[in-house]
């Protein structure tokens, strides 16, 4: 999952969502790929948002950055 931070193009989104990967590594990926591509940032972020129920670090870090644009 995390190599799809090293890839230069945006990754698909709809590939993403259906990646089983747990929560905590995918939700801060998704971030990430959000701040690293701004034309798909809201795409990664609601997904994010989605996934970002369980309340466990960091469940407020990643509220505080996607409320952010």
């Amino acid at each position: 999952m995390t190599a799809v931070l090293l890839v230069d193009e945006t990754p698909d989104h709809e590939a993403l969502r259906r990646l089983s990967v747990p929560l905590e590594f995918k939700r801060p990926i998704l971030v990430a790929l959000g701040q690293r591509f701004p034309k798909e940032r809201e795409r990664y972020f609601a997904l994010a948002r989605k996934l970002n129920y369980a309340p466990v670090f960091p469940r407020h870090l990643l509220r505080e950055v996607l409320a952010s644009k």
